[in-house]
């Protein structure tokens, strides 16, 4: 048998205690081994042999060794026997494996000091000691852990769980307070390696430290309340610490929001105090302050603990009053002072009992503790030495609580005051001659009354005047004081009352004077002299230096015309004045009840007589009317009879002329002055006739001068002579004005001047009717009256409106447009020349044709002007009578390539006869320099029917759906129309000319090139589907426009359209609307080949279009089209022909000529033509 003798406990692993320098084997000899046998040993490497001797097999064994491996190798050692014969016996072998390792060193944790602060308190002692051994990473199963606590010891071998947890627990019996404790252990590996021992020691402390002692500082008288004195700043707390407390003891002092944590320094320990301070609170809340001293164990003493309760909030302060000053007024004067001062001390509402209540006067002090009673009734009396003679007293309250707050004083002074103001007097200003009677003279419309003052009177001091039940009260004043009086009013008393009048004076202390009283009566009339004129108006003053005051006098300005017949107005008087306001009954406006424009108090109907309005009544004016007269001459009579005395009348003999011209000269020396004189130059002929007008120009106004041509005379010098007009007996609108004085004899707003003349004709006659201008009331006889169209010039052609035949001057004329049937127009205007037929209907002498009238010569039209589109101006003028956005001029088919709504070519002036331009257009030769509006304000293209594109009774240019598909013109020229009312939206017209401020000029457009406008074309893409169709409607008959078509408003839109729109639709969603896309729902076949139609030709459009109608649409009764020159004949409703010649077309072609003799012009558009 092999041994290997370093592995002494033969686990087959060498440790470093087991190795030495070799390795050392043994090997036992087998029984049968004899001496001189040979013992072979290897290592592998190395081979020994021993020759066996007899001693060898005594002892059983022998031994050998080899070279030791490294650490961590293994070594294999085999042996064999051979014997003298050579014999090899069986081998014998041993193995092991070099170990040299120590493990690391474990850690060791003690969970019971739980701080890691060497101690072990009571808090982190619960029964044994418990000890946890990390182990280090080397560590494997099977190793073994060898923990003691130097009396105990424990043994762990490691499994393979406590390697994967990393760590293994023991423990120990605890210790006793103040005892020690030392815990090693050791890692041992199987080949008998032991780490390094790892140990750690604790104190067992029990004993926890004494509590600190605490206080609030701020709590100075330690009452448990913080008071206003006492909070300053922050809350200060003083913590005196135990005899037991060291150096490094923690204390924790908090007032529960926030704590404080202190380690003490021997400089604490020795002090054997700390402070700590925290932020104050609020009125009311509880402060709580905590402190608590934790030694170096972690044993924690007792908690102590602080308490006081902010009381912030002072008591309100209480009320004091001295009840002697009854009026407050801080003055105690005789009537107010009674014996003691008595003071009443009001008790505030937060005051509580044990409060503190304070009274100081200055020479005492009372306290009072506030009991259970002096709450209940919240008033203590006191009582105090009452003072003399300008004494000032004052008294003082403070209420202070229970926490030492106090409120803030009140108090209450007073001066005594105990020397009564002397007596005053009064005395009655209006009786001046102090009498005791008021007369008139002497009163002046109110009562005055003036009080002395005594001596020792002051400012502040109150004069009381007392009239019966009228008190008035006034403080005397500075001024007052130095005047020595103040003055006061009554209103007026009644005719012969009485007046008694009492006063005294007050000091600002209440201390009365005796009284003073006085009296006096009324002895008043109203109108001494009985002119009818107040004597107040009147008054004492001398006009006319007679030595009478004008009150008494008759004839107050001596000019020898009585007052009561210059004051025309003022009615007799009532001696009566009920009131008391000093004016007479019969004038005060309080009684009568008029107008007192002035506010004088006299109704203005009564007020005396001022004719010329100079501020002077006729009583007191020298020349009443200011014509220049002295009223000493005109006097009171009435030279002209017409009821106004000639020194009022400014026109004495009536003649026209005012007395201020002709003045008191005698021209004709006939005795008679001017003024007064019907015939003042003596030639024969009326002053009246002859006016101040100068017609011979000499310088000498004709009814001072020789006598001129009457028929010369113009006595309204409207350019019309009163020859024309009448010489003061025609009166043509019967407002009473004659005609030669009238500035609108016919009353139609337009002077007679303006009308008077027409091209050098006076009097003109524009209409040729023979009824002149200045009395015609249709100039024009268009059969609207002058006084509509006014003398304005709407289009601004040079054609005022009242001769104007198209005043908008679109082309159409104002006949048309004033009414709204065609057929009416016809009745009235059979050529179409704008006037009515002076042929088939009778003109009155007012030059309005009778069949417009509501009865021959009433003036008043029988019919309401046509207003289509209801905005403010009627479609005579209005540039857009539908409001379609679309102008009359295009939608009447006349030129207007600038979109201005007003005819082309047009020259303002109205400068050449209507027989000139008509010439020119039959002439066939019609250039644009030649076109000018006529006379009567046409253009040379003006006029004809405008064309009715659907035949629905509404020419196109108030019909909103002129082709009558369903779609409104405003939207198939492009625009928006929200509620398909067929008129533009929000629809402003600041300047008032119809059309819309914002409206852009439109031009509408021809979609499909057919030439008709898609306005008035059923099928506006031409692909065969009406547009009807395609917007979603229905067309049963196919003929492209609205069935069952009715229009009970004549907008030219169906009626239940307005409610039930059709709409736009765009199927394809391409932004086309269908009625002009080829390809309504984008699906690669035209609409006309999707209807079952042909379109050779794959153009979408019908092939060889023919349109007999003009209405855009080719119907199935319309045959095909031969050539693309070919002229189709059909008429439609508008009076147009179609011809299919594209291109424009030479104005000087004879067919055109044969147009123009028939009344059609050239549009643009393919070769359309309208009548």
């Amino acid at each position: 048998m092999v041994s290997i003798t370093d592995d002494a406990d033969n686990n087959a692993l060498i440790s470093s205690a087991e190795a030495v320098a070799d390795t050392d084997v043994s090997i036992t000899l087998p029984a049968d081994a004899v001496a001189g046998d040979q013992v072979r040993v290897t290592d592998g490497t190395t081979t020994n042999t021993i020759t066996l001797a007899a001693s060898d097999i005594n002892t059983g064994n022998v031994s050998s060794s080899f070279t030791a491996p490294a650490n961590g190798t293994g070594v294999s050692i085999s042996a064999t026997i051979i014997d003298a014969a050579g014999n090899i016996s069986a081998g014998g072998s041993d193995h092991a494996t070099y170990d040299l390792t120590a493990p690391s060193v474990p850690v060791i944790t003690l969970t019971e000091d739980a701080s890691d602060d060497g101690f072990i308190s009571t808090s982190e002692l619960s029964g044994d000691i418990d000890v946890t051994v990390s182990l280090p990473s080397d560590a494997v199963a099977g190793d073994t852990i060898t923990v003691s606590d130097g009396n105990d010891t424990n043994t762990i071998v490691l499994t393979a769980s406590d390697i994967t947890a990393g760590w293994v627990t023991t423990a120990f019996s605890a210790g006793s307070d103040g005892s020690s404790l030392s815990i090693t252990a050791t890692l041992t590996d199987p080949a008998g390696n032991s780490s390094s021992p790892a140990t750690v020691n604790a104190h067992y402390d029990f004993t926890a430290p004494s509590a600190p002692g605490i206080v609030i500082t701020e709590d100075t008288n330690v009452d448990g309340w913080i008071s206003i004195a006492e909070l300053d700043g922050d809350i200060n707390v003083e913590v005196s610490l135990p005899l037991d407390a060291d150096a490094g003891d923690t204390l924790r002092v908090s007032d529960g929001v926030s704590a404080i944590i202190l380690v003490l320094t021997p400089a604490d320990r020795a002090n054997g105090s700390v402070n700590a301070t925290f932020a104050s609170g609020s009125d009311t809340d509880l402060l709580s302050i905590s402190a608590s001293l934790t030694d170096a164990a972690g044993n924690t003493s007792g908690v102590v603990t602080d308490i006081a309760v902010y009381d912030l909030s002072a008591p309100f302060s209480p009320q004091v009053r001295i009840a002697e000053d009854t009026d407050n007024n801080g003055l105690i004067s005789v009537a107010e002072q009674l014996g003691d001062l008595d003071v009443q001390i009001g008790i505030s509402p937060d005051a509580v009992i044990g409060d503190t209540l304070t009274v100081t006067e200055g020479r005492a002090a009372i306290t009072i503790f506030l009991s259970a009673d002096d709450i209940a009734a919240r008033l203590i009396n006191t009582t105090f030495s009452t003072g003399a003679d300008a004494d000032i007293v004052s008294v003082a309250a403070v209420l202070t609580d229970a926490s030492g707050n106090s409120s803030i004083a009140a108090t209450d002074a007073v001066t005594f005051d105990l020397t009564p103001p002397g007596t005053p007097q009064i005395i009655v200003a209006e009786d001046v001659s102090d009498d005791g009677v008021i007369t008139y003279p002497e009163f002046a419309g109110s009562v005055g009354i003036i009080v002395l003052l005594p001596a020792n009177a002051t400012t502040g001091d109150t004069v009381t005047i007392t009239d019966n039940s009228i008190i008035k009260e006034i403080a005397v004043s500075t001024a007052d004081i130095a005047t020595g009086a103040v003055s006061v009013s009554f209103d007026a008393v009644n005719f012969n009352d009485s007046l008694t009048v009492a006063t005294t004076l007050s000091d600002p202390a209440g201390n009365h004077s005796a009284a003073a009283t006085a009296s006096a009566i009324f002895e008043l009339s109203s109108d001494a002299d009985g002119d009818r004129i107040p004597d107040r108006l009147e008054s004492t003053d001398d006009t006319d230096g007679d030595g009478l005051p004008d009150y008494l006098d008759t004839d107050s300005d001596g000019d020898g015309i009585d007052d009561v017949l210059e004051n025309r107005s003022t009615p007799s008087l009532r001696n009566s004045d009920q009131d008391a306001d000093g004016i007479d009954d019969a004038l005060d406006i309080n009684i009568t009840g008029g107008i007192d424009a002035d506010n004088n108090g006299i109704d203005d109907a009564f007020e005396t007589t001022d004719t010329d309005r100079d501020g002077l009544p006729n009583t007191l004016d020298l020349d009443s009317d200011n014509d220049g007269i002295p009223d000493s001459v005109e006097g009171a009579l009435d030279a002209d009879a017409d009821g106004i005395p000639d020194y009022i009348d400014l026109d004495t003999d009536g003649d026209g002329i005012d007395d201020t011209i002709e003045g008191a000269v005698d021209t004709d020396n006939d005795g008679v002055p001017n003024y007064l004189d019907n015939d003042s130059d003596g030639d024969g002929l009326s002053d009246a006739d002859e006016g101040t007008h100068d017609l011979d120009a000499d310088g000498i106004a004709d009814y001072l001068a020789a006598p001129i041509d009457p028929g010369l005379l113009d006595h309204d010098n409207d350019g019309l002579s009163d020859a024309i007009e009448g010489a003061g007996n025609v009166d043509t609108d019967n407002d009473g004005i004659p005609d030669n004085q009238d500035s609108d004899s016919d009353n139609d707003g337009i002077d007679d001047a303006i009308e008077a003349n027409f091209n050098g004709q006076t009097p003109a006659d524009f209409d040729r009717d023979g009824v002149l201008d200045y009395i015609d009331l249709d100039a024009d006889n268009d059969g609207i009256p002058d006084l509509v169209e006014t003398a304005a010039d709407t289009d601004g052609d040079g054609v005022a409106d009242y001769r104007d035949l198209d005043v908008d001057n679109d082309g159409i004329l104002d006949i048309i447009e004033a009414h709204p049937d065609i057929e009416r127009v016809y009745m009235l205007d059979t050529d179409l020349d704008g006037e009515i037929d002076p042929v088939n209907h009778i003109y009155g002498g007012n030059g309005i044709a009778d069949i417009v009238e509501t009865a021959p010569d009433s003036g008043m039209i029988n019919y309401e002007l046509s207003n289509a589109d209801t905005d403010t101006q009627a479609d005579y003028k209005d540039l857009d009578s539908d409001n379609d956005g679309i102008f009359d001029t295009i939608e009447s088919d006349h030129p207007d390539k600038n979109f201005d709504g007003v005819i082309d070519a047009t020259v303002t002036g109205g400068s050449q006869p209507r027989s000139e331009i008509q010439t020119s257009l039959l002439s066939g030769v019609l250039l644009l320099s030649d076109i000018n509006v006529d006379d009567s304000g046409l253009a040379a293209l003006a006029g004809r029917v405008p064309p009715n594109q659907d035949g629905d009774g509404q020419a196109d240019f108030r019909d909103v759906d002129s082709d009558n598909d369903g779609l409104t013109d405003l939207v198939e020229t492009g625009s928006m129309d929200i509620d398909n009312d067929g008129s533009i939206d929000l629809f402003t017209d600041t300047n008032n000319n119809g059309v819309h401020d914002d409206a852009a000029a439109i031009d509408p457009v021809d979609s499909d090139h057919d030439g008709v406008t898609d306005f008035r074309d059923v099928d506006s893409d031409q692909d065969g589907v009406p547009d009807l169709i395609e917007s979603g409607g229905e067309d049963i008959d196919g003929n492209g426009v609205v069935d069952h078509f009715i229009d009970a408003n004549n907008d030219g839109l169906d009626d239940v359209l307005t409610t039930l729109s059709i709409t736009m639709r765009d199927q394809d969603l391409d932004g086309l609307p269908d009625y002009l896309d080829l390809d309504s729902d984008n699906d690669g076949v035209f609409d006309i080949v999707a209807s079952g139609y042909t379109d050779i030709d794959g153009d979408g459009t019908v092939d060889r279009f023919t349109d007999l109608d003009g209405d855009g649409f080719q119907s199935p009764d319309e045959a095909p089209a031969a050539e693309s020159d070919t002229v189709l004949t059909g008429l439609n409703g508008s009076g147009c022909v179609i011809i299919d010649q594209h291109g424009w077309i030479d104005p000087l072609l004879p067919f055109l000529l044969i147009l123009s003799l028939t009344g059609l012009y050239h549009n643009r558009q393919r070769g359309r033509f309208c009548r």
